[in-house]
């Protein structure tokens, strides 16, 4: 995550390469949402500016859609370790999508 004088942010995230990939695997780097996310602030809506980047099992990350979930939920806190913790825990640990 980047953030430049200007206030504008930029997120990104790998692969990891193709080696040991399945054939037709789209990870969270393919996804955008998924593996990262930014988006800037509207100060007047109390939205803070935030920059998310993902690392882990890139199926469980696409079907969470994590990174914007968790940019979501920080948009708006001013706890942001809480909100964080609610967001891994509602939308990713006990997410139905995860159970599949």
């Amino acid at each position: 995550m980047v953030l430049d004088c200007n206030g504008k942010v930029a997120s990104t995230v790998s692969s990891g390469g193709i080696a040991l990939k399945q054939p037709g695997r789209v990870g969270q780097a393919a996804v955008f949402g998924c593996g990262c996310w930014a988006q800037k602030g509207n100060p007047s809506k109390s939205a803070y500016t935030v920059g998310i980047s993902t690392t882990g099992c890139g199926e469980h990350l696409v079907r969470t859609f994590l990174a914007k979930e968790c940019a979501l939920h920080l948009r708006s806190t001013r706890r942001p370790l809480l909100s964080l913790q609610n967001c891994m825990k509602e939308k990713f640990a006990e997410s139905d999508f995860l159970s599949m």
